[in-house]
């Protein structure tokens, strides 16, 4: 998921629609407080949102 954000904003593109059926993952991106060191690629996609 890091990837390809990367990968599209680098393109350009600012406006993204990610869609993931895991919703343990959606909380803990969204919830940025629950993301300790071992989710170092976690708490990177919850600071690029």
């Amino acid at each position: 998921m890091l990837e390809g954000l990367h990968l599209l904003w680098d393109k350009g593109y600012r406006q993204v629609e990610l869609e993931c059926h895991n919703t343990f993952l959606v909380e803990i991106i969204l919830d940025g407080e629950t993301i300790d060191s071992h989710f170092m690629e976690l708490r990177a996609i919850h600071k690029l949102i």
